[in-house]
């Protein structure tokens, strides 16, 4: 009797036992196999980081412009630039007046044209043989510069430039070295005032001195040492005047020394 109950509660277990193991056999084909566990720290967050990484497309380079290379514009094609209260002589082409320097691109042309205009001079074969001119051009180039530089407003610097732009044209052209008869009357430019009156008359009788061509060079650089003058005296004043004075009154020794030793040479 007692075997018999044995065997009872072992075929209960077995049945019970077969039971469950039929449950979960339901139980994952209803809802598929369990998932796996998730690496640790891993989460809807860290989806793209633990995704193989997308290198970045390089950035294509954009190759840079070439340099523009600005040339200094020859005398023949200087831009032209209106100036007011110029005197006889004073031509129609030149710097900018000081109102309108207001880029660097109107000041980098202005000094070129300068530049232009003293090389152009250089290069001129008869500028040897008109030392009047010639040497009036460079120190009227040489004064616009300066005053160019120093911001001068009066329109001296404009007006030292035209003067030096016309005589080169008149070298370039040909025309015959001035004589006593030919010398233009000596009219400070504009920007200037007469001072020194003295020294104006001397000049005006070294141009009608009959040794003239022999102090040619030294009388055009008196004539523009006196407008400089004149222009300093008409700004900072006397200090800044007394400098090209005194550079006058040598000068004026020196041409009437050459005017007198050209004049007592007897021509065979």
């Amino acid at each position: 009797m007692t075997g018999a109950r044995s065997r009872l509660r072992w075929i209960a277990a077995m049945l019970t036992l077969a039971a469950t193991l039929l449950g979960m056999g339901s139980a994952i084909a209803h809802h598929g196999p369990p998932h796996p566990p998730k690496p640790r720290g891993a989460g809807p967050e860290d989806v793209d980081t633990l995704a193989a990484p997308v290198p970045k497309p390089k950035k294509q380079k954009t190759p840079k412009p070439a340099p523009v290379v600005k040339a200094a514009p020859s005398v023949a094609v200087l831009a032209p630039v209106a100036l007011t209260g110029l005197q006889p002589g004073d031509k129609q082409l030149g710097l900018a007046p000081l109102a309108a320097q207001l880029t660097d691109e109107i000041i980098e042309r202005d000094y070129a044209a300068m530049d232009a205009l003293e090389a152009h001079l250089a290069s001129l074969a008869g500028a040897e043989a008109d030392p009047w001119r010639a040497t009036a051009a460079r120190s009227w180039i040489d004064a616009a510069r300066h005053e160019y530089q120093d911001q001068d407003p009066t329109g001296f610097p404009q007006a030292a430039f035209a003067r030096a732009a016309g005589l080169v044209r008149e070298i370039e052209a040909g025309s015959p070295p001035h004589t006593i008869e030919t010398l233009p009357p000596t009219v400070p430019p504009r920007g200037s005032a007469r001072i020194a009156d003295s020294l104006y008359v001397e000049l005006d009788e070294l141009k009608r001195h009959p040794g003239m061509t022999c102090a040619a060079a030294a009388i055009a650089e008196l004539e523009v040492a006196l407008a400089w003058a004149g222009n300093e005296h008409a700004g900072p004043g006397d200090c800044a005047a007394s400098p090209h004075l005194d550079r006058a009154r040598a000068l004026a020794e020196e041409a009437r020394r050459q005017a007198e030793s050209c004049a007592k040479v007897t021509p065979p």
